[in-house]
């Protein structure tokens, strides 16, 4: 299980990226789950090799994408969030990375950009953050282009990661959370086909340069798409858990407590921590100790105590 880091000295382990797959969440195997009806042995190779958890949704408490993307960005509370309960002057992950002198980019495009900016990065404003926006193609059939703008999303990401010298990115990809809105349910399931193809041209240089991925989504729709009792479709948010996956050569067959994956059913997993997990993860894989209102790292003892 995770650890609180004691002393100041902390020796930063890697840079990072945060990669978020909106859509993702973790459901019993059934027809109405599209993860059940697509192949994904990428992404699942990179679940059996690296550690891996469940976090629980503020969603399942009726909260919404804005609550999510504050979560992961704030490693707060949901009553904590401007004008949904209460007032925020408490540093989240951006300021506290422009405050170690860090060199952040933030990219994503036009459907989960403004979650990227507004609320996950607390519209941070400094020259060490760099917010880039990939235009969702206008009037895309979803049907067909079921990935909308997401290879451009991972080529911008790759030539701004290797351009700028990063220290911590953000990739946002929206088109699981897009296809379930506009497509059909062969279309969602060809999405994840294809998305499991496209990500290791992202992930694959990013661990050969000795970077930690960090995999994971905001909330979960695909695993809920389709309701077996009524054959409809289920357009809102699901409230599931979802995964993350922390991948990097320092990972490599490590595990958080008693996690592990034994086949495609991830709901084999222990629920661990939460979205509020994923900042203060951040700050100590970049040698940061976390400030004493975020919870702790979700991460291998073995790691922390180095």
């Amino acid at each position: 299980m995770s650890q609180v880091v004691a002393d100041n000295k902390m020796k930063k382990i890697s840079p990072v990226v945060l990669v978020l797959l909106d859509g993702w969440g973790i459901a019993p195997p059934s027809i109405g789950n599209m993860f059940s009806r697509a192949h994904w042995p990428h992404i699942y190779n990179y679940l059996q090799q690296y550690p891996i958890a469940a976090l629980a949704s503020p969603l399942a408490s009726n909260g919404t994408r804005k609550v999510a993307y504050w979560q992961i960005g704030s490693g707060q509370e949901v009553e904590m969030i401007p004008g949904l309960g209460g007032v925020v002057d408490r540093p989240g992950l951006t300021e506290l990375l422009v405050q170690a002198g860090l060199r952040q980019a933030y990219i994503g495009e036009s459907e989960t950009f403004p979650l990227v900016v507004e609320y996950l990065a607390n519209h941070c404003l400094h020259n060490l953050v760099d917010y880039l926006l990939v235009s969702t193609p206008v009037n895309n059939d979803y049907n067909k282009n079921v990935l909308s703008a997401s290879h451009l999303v991972i080529e911008r990401a790759a030539h701004c990661w290797w351009h700028y010298q990063l220290d911590f990115m953000v990739v946002s990809l929206a088109s699981w959370a897009l296809v379930s809105r506009y497509g059909d349910e062969s279309s969602v399931v060809k999405a994840i086909v294809a998305m499991d193809r496209l990500l290791p041209k992202l992930i694959n240089p990013l661990l050969q340069a000795g970077v930690t991925i960090i995999l994971t989504s905001a909330y979960g729709i695909l695993e809920n798409y389709l309701n077996p009792l009524d054959n409809k479709i289920n357009h809102g948010l699901s409230g599931n858990p979802t995964p993350l996956v922390i991948i990097g050569r320092p990972w490599r067959g490590q595990s958080l407590g008693e996690t592990e994956v034994i086949t495609t059913d991830l709901t084999t997993l222990a629920v661990i921590g939460s979205l509020r997990s994923i900042a203060p993860t951040i700050l100590t894989i970049l040698g940061i100790e976390k400030p004493d209102y975020m919870t702790d790292p979700l991460l291998p003892a073995t790691a922390i105590n180095r």
